[in-house]
């Protein structure tokens, strides 16, 4: 019986080890992470639609933070403090205002006030070194050797419009989409309705995506 036991393991343990090369990420830690984030969302979409919208505030900033060391690695400046000031703004302003103007405006400003910090490029501490150091240590030699962050020869130096540009980038690519999802929970009819739609329609596609490619496809 234990020898049985022992056998049906390792054969599971070999089962998922496949999937996560096929796959290419840790497959049941994907899943419980996707389970979690699941009830969340609808707990609080439950609960209430302002709780809903704080949450997503919270992931805006996560976001933002770890597209702050991915730019870093490459030597590119985002001013994060100032983004995640100007994208709370911007969404809760779209949110209580439930109007698309104060969506808008919002975003322009923080185009402004994004592009001024960015030309700044202003650092506190050493957290973000501290960030980028460890995402590098978990990426092969080849990623390592072609960031141009802490690089032997020095960091790479890049113009200051590049930083302003990727900040503003930043702006079109987290806040302004993320108010797009906050803008439907203002519509009268069904908020909820929409909030999951939202949500779970690109989730479900990724989701689709990622079976059908580990099903079909040769490549991660």
């Amino acid at each position: 019986m234990m020898e049985h036991q022992e056998q049906l393991e390792k054969e599971t343990e070999e089962a998922i080890n496949a999937i996560n090369k096929k796959t290419g990420r840790n497959m049941p830690q994907a899943i419980a992470t996707g389970a979690v984030l699941v009830i969340l969302i609808l707990a609080c979409l439950l609960i209430s639609i302002d709780l809903f919208v704080y949450l997503v505030v919270l992931f805006m900033v996560l976001a933002l933070w770890e597209l702050r060391v991915d730019f870093a690695t490459a030597g590119l400046h985002i001013p994060v403090a100032v983004l995640w000031v100007c994208s709370a703004a911007t969404l809760l302003s779209t949110y209580y205002s439930e109007h698309i103007v104060a969506m808008t405006v919002c975003v322009l400003v923080s185009l402004v006030v994004v592009a001024i910090a960015a030309s700044a490029k202003v650092t506190f501490g050493s957290r973000i070194s501290l960030a980028v150091a460890d995402k590098l240590s978990h990426t092969d030699a080849g990623a390592r050797l072609e960031s141009s962050f802490n690089h032997e020869q020095g960091e790479v130096s890049h113009s200051r419009l590049s930083h302003v540009a990727v900040s503003m980038f930043t702006v079109l690519y987290i806040p302004l989409l993320a108010s797009c999802l906050i803008m439907p929970l203002t519509f009268n009819d069904h908020p909820v309705a929409h909030a999951i739609m939202m949500v779970f329609m690109p989730a479900l596609s990724d989701t689709g995506g990622l079976f059908a490619g580990a099903w079909l496809g040769k490549h991660k």
